[in-house]
Formats: structure tokens, C-alpha cells, sequence
């Protein structure tokens, strides 16, 4: 599976300035995706993250591969339309920095979808160095299923 950023905003609600990816490169709907960000110096956070020395910021890498996780969701059948949300983030790890000119290789793998709740495990590559990698867990409201 292959999407451009049409595609992508017809399974997610995101824009910008949080639509954090610009291609889907391969994935299967359910088990993974390969997503990719082109770091051009003229994204809006680059001005004040940092003047002298811009980095793509943590938070945003994170936003970026939960963007890509939320596909390996949305894309299964009778998901599209349907809202998710980050609930859990746990293991991020920041290796070494994301830079304008670098484009970015997002990956997720979803581990378990069940009643409404999907595992999935996510990195961030440049060029074969991984750049950060986080275990985060995605919510789909209206199918949370609560036991009582």
C-alpha cells in the first residue's frame, strides 16, 4: 500500500501544523506502515527550535509516528472515518537529531488492535541511523469497549 498526502487526510483528521508526514511509502492495513517526512528549513518550528541550530522537536517526532501508527489503524476495514488518539506513551528514546535537508523514514508496527485499544511499536530513520523509537499505545473512542 502506497498513499500521498490526498490519501492519508481521507484516514486522518490532522493538518497542519500536525500532519507530521508527506507520503505513505509501504505498509499493510493492520500490521505496519513506512511513512516519509521531507525536513525542509522552512517548517514553521525550525524558527524558534532553535534560530541557531534547528532540531526537529521530540514532541513532533513523536506526533510523527503516532500520525503513521494511527494509518496501520485506520486503514482496516470499517475504521475510516473514525477518530484516534494517543493514550499511553512509554520507552521514547531520542537517539540523535532530526535536521532541515533530512527526510525522515517513519515506521510503525501495530502489535494488537482489541476493543478499540492498538499496540504499536515506532521509529524514526535517517538514511539507516534510527533518530528516536517509542512503544505507544492508540485509542479509537466509540470502540472502547469498558468491562464492568
Amino acid at each position: 500500500m502506497t498513499m500521498d498526502i490526498l490519501e492519508i487526510q481521507e484516514y486522518l483528521e490532522n493538518r497542519y501544523p500536525f500532519l507530521m508526514i508527506d507520503s505513505i511509502l509501504e505498509g499493510e492495513a493492520g500490521k505496519y506502515m513506512v511513512a516519509r517526512k521531507n525536513l525542509s528549513i522552512n517548517e514553521w518550528y525550525f524558527v524558534g527550535h532553535f534560530p541557531d541550530n534547528p532540531l526537529m522537536p521530540g514532541a513532533l517526532q513523536l506526533e510523527a509516528m503516532f500520525n503513521t501508527a494511527a494509518l496501520c489503524v485506520m486503514t482496516m476495514p470499517n475504521m475510516k472515518g473514525k477518530k484516534s488518539v494517543i493514550s499511553r506513551i512509554s520507552n521514547a528514546v531520542f537517539h540523535t537529531s532530526a535536521l532541515p535537508g533530512d527526510v525522515l523514514s517513519v515506521r510503525a508496527d501495530l502489535l494488537s488492535y482489541k476493543r478499540g485499544v492498538g499496540e504499536c511499536k515506532a521509529s524514526i530513520s535517517c538514511e539507516s541511523k534510527c533518530i528516536s523509537q517509542v512503544d505507544l499505545t492508540l485509542a479509537i473512542p466509540q470502540d472502547l469497549i469498558t468491562l464492568k
